[in-house]
């Protein structure tokens, strides 16, 4: 490789490196904040089959939490709270047996 192409090469492997470093630095974002109220739900469901016993489930689950933090420096305290709901229930079918 000719001198003359290997300078232009650092110097432009150089100025890439420090462009690109730069513009990572701005890219971060800040710290969160964890101070504030939040609210939410949750849900699902099950189903299933007893083997030998034919017994058949199936139902669904909910709910609402919520809470409120308070963020000091690196420290958070909070509260929550939460309810949940959940019905399942089972059917029996006969089963034949051989």
């Amino acid at each position: 490789m000719n001198v003359k192409w290997t300078k232009r090469f650092w110097a432009f492997a150089g100025a890439a490196f420090v462009s690109f470093s730069a513009s990572a630095a701005e890219a971060q974002s800040p710290a969160p904040i964890w101070t504030g109220l939040y609210i939410g739900a949750h849900g699902g469901g099950g189903w299933g089959e007893t083997g030998d016993e034919g017994i058949e489930l199936g139902g669904g689950l909910g709910g609402l939490h919520g809470g409120y933090q308070w963020q000091s420096g690196a420290f958070v305290l909070g509260a929550e709270g939460d309810v949940s709901f959940g019905g399942i229930s089972g059917n029996r079918s006969e089963v034949e047996r051989e």
